[in-house]
């Protein structure tokens, strides 16, 4: 089980863009729903380009540096909360950021995972 649930942030302009943040709202619903806490420990530090067309190594590149820790997170078994998983890009890097916190454990959960593509 999870302490404390972390969603995936996104970048201020992003928000205003789009008019709500997808990950806050999921990770609000599994709040009610297990009666863990949403915890904003993490930032989206740099407006990135869309994802969207992207392939991993260059989705990691548009997303190096992108979020930084901004809460304790020590001992806790957190949910990391994105919206949709792609490459695992994103979810990989917000979780980079949150082991500098010294969490005890880490899962992902996510609503969506795009079907990998097959040559």
């Amino acid at each position: 089980m999870f302490d404390a649930i972390v969603p995936v942030p996104s970048h201020w302009r992003r928000k205003i863009q789009r008019g709500r943040d997808q990950s806050l709202e999921i990770a609000q619903c599994l709040s009610k729903y297990f009666d863990r806490p949403v915890v904003l420990a993490l930032i989206r530090t740099k407006a990135t380009a869309t994802q969207r067309g992207l392939d991993k190594h260059q989705r990691r590149r548009n997303l190096k540096r992108a979020f930084a820790l901004k809460q304790d997170v020590r001992d806790l078994n957190i949910l990391l909360v994105d919206d949709v998983v792609t490459t695992g890009s994103t979810v990989e890097l917000a979780a980079k950021a949150l082991l500098k916190g010294k969490p005890k454990s880490i899962m992902v959960g996510c609503l969506a995972k795009t079907p990998t593509k097959h040559k």
